[in-house]
């Protein structure tokens, strides 16, 4: 692969868009344009969209399902730190994590962990996961690396690969075309920003060559320190610092009219101090994360072979978190890593034609992926808890869209999915064939209606399978009979989830509405999806007593004169519940006039064990989010502002695993100034307001009033080949 050398030293630059992508949607799996030859400004090494990009800021086709996109322009204007700061403009996505971590889990429509949520950085699966006091399935992620975020809501996502029973988020990383325009021919970027309350700094240096008009090559180091942050009330959150670097290198190849190989190295490294998920400091781990992700790549497409294009492509991605106790000091040292490596593949072609007075665009192909876990601790049951094994899933699908007329289309599709997983000396493996059927209707110019009924398959994860081990783990105390509270039972005859997903929705898409030149979209939908077998931890068992003498001495009396309750239940257990229900309804708004635009996102969302009638644990409260912004003198300065406000959770949620979070509203302001081409300035104020609240599903606050300001400069070199 070819290198680009970065350097970290420059200015700063950051080539402010003026306008945002908006809703792009369309058909759940975009094959490769179909051109005579593929643009030096095409992407390179990047993923199956699930979504393309829009042909001008604003301008998107519509899609028959619930689907938004996160663009460049976007996350350019609200300067992300985390992956949850990207998200927050996007209906039915929600995410956890804790102030000590800056892994990040995507909550969609009130699912997520243990693969529910396919989540995708350039196409490679990304599948860690460590057993805690926070998400069950996480990754690691710099926002600076990110040119867009394609979601996808629902099993509907047929041919994205299994297991996503909640959607897909698929991101996709910066390459040539982020950097350079169609003159030129090589460019430097230098981006550095700073901020307050924690915000700290962050250096983004890119680099961009087309060597010669069929070879393209990108490469962008990124680095960023964050500070101890203070909540609204002043208090400063434990352990809510973090740093991280990482690059990221590309290259595309075509040799030959319509082809196209690719590949992309990801590389990143993050080192914080880590409590135990529940804002306490005992213990403290010192802790490191490598998160890598490699992808190689081919595609095939040209106007002359309609029957022909063709995607293939392989990947590897690994994450290793290597923790060493620091408080409380312990001799030996305690240690423990986590290592979990995905290795997998993704292959499909589309073919278009024509049977008698009906268009189809077939889409068929397989995929799949092997998961290797290895977790060692010495010294206490993290590998217990998260129990090292290997899981092989793979898969075919076939999807045909079939177009009677210009205002009626049908999609059908079935996929098949087979796993098999083994560890601790248990293992399981299933099969199951998932049907999808979308039929879609124009009544009136601008307008789609849409009905879907889709299924999903989830396999059960190695840690719901095969979890064991006392917690905490067995320990004396001279005088004293003071068991364990629980224990954690496998459980290898886990049946798999099963997902089925009624849905309808509207898509809207007007254009000279009110003025001349504005555009209209939105897009809204409901839904209900059952889960047949849904897997959740299950308490059962008769209640813990402890005993122990206050003097532990010679002497003591035999008969212990203090006894308790230590817990109300002795076993915890992954296991199927009979039914799990989700509803709820979304809605996605943009309105762009030339001078300003505004966007507004709703999300209502309700969830139940259907045998109980008990909320489930991970179901986010209702939030609207609206962005109102405007472009000033000359469209050189973009300025705005976006408020958000979030319901607070059901109180109903067991305390134990997620705190009842209030409801708040927080207001952003943000800028950003085109001093010249090639010399931008953002700026922008998190929650105005300095409230005090906290997300759902998170154990720690979140931050009070930040600002952070960035400066961008781009230096280009040469012109078009």
């Amino acid at each position: 692969m070819a290198a680009v050398v970065l350097a970290l030293s420059g200015a700063m630059a950051m080539a402010q868009e003026t306008q945002l992508e908006g809703i792009v949607v369309t058909s759940s799996k975009v094959p490769a344009k179909a051109v005579d030859s593929p643009s030096p400004s095409s992407s390179i090494g990047g993923a199956k969209p699930a979504a393309p990009v829009a042909t001008a800021p604003g301008e998107a086709a519509q899609a028959a399902s619930a689907q938004s996109v996160a663009g460049k322009s976007e996350l350019e204007l609200f300067q992300p730190q985390t992956i949850a700061d990207s998200v927050v403009g996007i209906p039915g996505v929600a995410t956890q994590g804790n102030a000590d971590d800056p892994g990040q889990a995507i909550n969609i429509r009130g699912l997520q962990d243990f693969g529910r949520v396919n989540v995708t950085v350039d196409g490679a699966r990304q599948n860690f996961q460590k057993s805690g006091h926070n998400a069950n399935g996480q990754f690691y992620l710099d926002p600076e690396f990110l040119s867009r975020i394609d979601i996808t809501r629902g099993p509907s996502a047929t041919v994205f690969g299994s297991g996503a029973i909640g959607g897909v988020a698929a991101f996709t990383t910066r390459d040539v075309i982020d950097l350079l325009k169609p003159n030129e021919t090589a460019a430097f970027e230098q981006k550095t920003g700073i901020g307050t309350n924690g915000i700290g700094w962050v250096s983004s240096s890119s680099a961009a060559v087309r060597a010669g008009p069929n070879v393209d090559l990108y490469g962008q180091f990124v680095g960023r320190d964050t500070n101890l942050y203070d909540n609204g009330n002043g208090d400063s959150v434990i352990n809510s610092f973090w740093e991280d670097y990482g690059g990221l290198a590309k290259f595309a190849v075509r040799p030959e009219t319509g082809a196209q190989i690719t590949g992309s190295a990801l590389v990143q490294r993050f080192a914080f101090i880590n409590g135990n998920g529940l804002n306490v400091e005992n213990p403290m781990r010192d802790t490191n994360v490598q998160a890598d992700t490699y992808t190689l790549g081919y595609a095939f497409a040209r106007p002359d072979t309609p029957l022909i294009d063709f995607s293939a492509k392989t990947y590897y991605t690994t994450t290793v978190t290597e923790q060493e106790q620091i408080f409380p000091l312990t001799n030996p040292i305690r240690t423990r890593s986590f290592d979990i490596d995905t290795t997998g593949f993704d292959i499909f072609n589309t073919s278009r034609f024509k049977t008698a007075m009906l268009g189809h665009t077939l889409t068929y192909g397989v995929d799949g992926f092997m998961d290797e876990v290895k977790v060692v601790d010495q010294f206490s049951t993290a590998d217990l808890f998260t129990p090292s094994g290997d899981r092989s899933v793979y898969g075919g699908f076939i999807e045909d869209e079939i177009r009677f007329t210009s205002w009626l289309r049908f999609i059908g599709a079935l996929r098949y999915d087979s796993y098999e997983l083994t560890g601790n000396g248990l293992g399981s493996d299933g099969t199951h064939l998932s049907p999808k059927a979308t039929l879609a209707v124009k009544p009136v110019v601008g307008i789609e209606l849409y009905g879907t009924y889709a299924e999903g398959y989830r396999a059960p994860a190695l840690t719901e399978t095969i979890i064991t081990g006392l917690h905490p783990p067995f320990f004396t105390i001279p005088g004293a009979n003071i068991p364990s509270p629980f224990e954690f039972l496998p459980n290898p005859t886990l049946m798999p989830e099963i997902g089925q997903n009624k849905e309808i929705g509207a898509n809207f898409k007007f254009d000279n509405v009110l003025v001349r030149g504005d555009k209209v979209r939105a897009k809204i939908s409901a839904y209900r999806e059952d889960v047949s077998d849904y897997i959740e931890l299950v308490e059962f068992g008769p209640p813990v007593f402890f005993s122990f003498c206050p003097a532990p001495v010679p002497g003591c009396p035999p008969v212990p004169v203090v006894t308790g309750l230590l817990n109300t239940f002795s076993f915890v257990q992954y296991q199927n519940l009979a039914d799990a229900q989700l509803d709820g309804a979304e809605l996605e708004f943009e309105y762009d006039w030339g001078d300003g635009f505004m966007h507004v996102a709703a999300t209502h969302t309700r969830g139940k064990n259907s045998e109980t009638g008990g909320p489930l644990n991970t179901v986010p409260p209702d939030r609207v989010s609206a962005t109102l912004g405007l472009r000033l003198l000359n469209k050189k300065l973009v300025a705005g502002t976006r408020v958000t406000l979030v319901d607070h959770s059901d109180p109903n949620i067991d305390p134990l695993l997620f705190p009842f979070a209030s409801g708040y509203g927080l207001v952003d302001i943000f800028g950003s100034y085109q001093i010249t081409q090639d010399v931008s300035l953002d700026g922008i104020v998190y929650n105005v307001g300095d409230q005090q609240y906290r997300t759902f599903l998170n154990y720690d606050d979140s931050p009070g009033r930040q600002g952070k300001l960035a400066v961008t400069i781009k230096f280009p070199a040469g012109g078009v080949f």
